[in-house]
């Protein structure tokens, strides 16, 4: 499968993402662009297209306003097994100034054995900010986030 590479600023942050040939998002990401440690993330172009950056765009900017509800079909998740898609399905449905540790998280999915494996499939979300990892904390109030403590810390000072 081919994906559009597209990137544009927004709040101070430059945003890569990937969409597919349908404009489905397969990936978004601040800065630093982490899909390419992804395999499923081979055959990539990169282009200029305002009406691409303007599907993320504006998903970004209900995200910001806190008016942003996932829609499902709106991305490209295929490459992700079935219990994969479900954390980050799950992990949609938290709502903005919610914030839950990695256990509480776990026994909301429904199976708080797996904190650990959960939390790394947490870590390796590919639609950054969307599918709102940052909202799982740890118990230990240390903050770890992908693309830096300092935005992590930003988005919840902001109740994002």
């Amino acid at each position: 499968m081919t994906y559009y590479k597209i990137k544009f600023n927004w709040e101070n942050y430059e945003v890569v993402s990937l969409l597919t040939k349908d404009n489905k998002i397969a990936f978004i990401g601040l800065d630093k662009p982490y899909y390419k440690g992804l395999n499923e993330f081979i055959d990539i172009v990169e282009i200029e297209d305002d009406s691409k950056n303007n599907i993320v765009l504006d998903k970004l900017n209900l995200f910001k306003e806190k008016k942003f509800v996932f829609n499902a079909s709106d991305y490209y998740l295929d490459y992700l097994s079935d219990n994969t898609k479900g954390i980050y399905y799950q992990l949609a449905n938290v709502s903005y100034e919610t914030y839950l540790t990695y256990k509480q998280f776990a026994k909301l999915a429904g199976n708080e054995k797996a904190v650990r494996s959960i939390a790394t499939k947490i870590g390796k979300n590919p639609i950054a900010l969307l599918i709102p990892c940052h909202r799982i904390v740890s118990s230990n109030s240390s903050v770890k986030y992908r693309y830096g403590s300092d935005i992590k810390k930003y988005l919840i000072d902001k109740g994002l």
